[in-house]
């Protein structure tokens, strides 16, 4: 999985990902506003 930043001030939340799962869904990342 890369690792991405949001924008400053863009963060609204985190997705944390599931190890159990396949990719993308595996991934964590941060959560970005439009």
């Amino acid at each position: 999985c890369g690792t991405y930043r949001c924008a400053p001030g863009k963060q609204i939340g985190y997705k944390n990902g599931d190890k159990t799962k396949v990719y993308p869904d595996c991934c964590s990342h941060p959560i970005c506003a439009d």
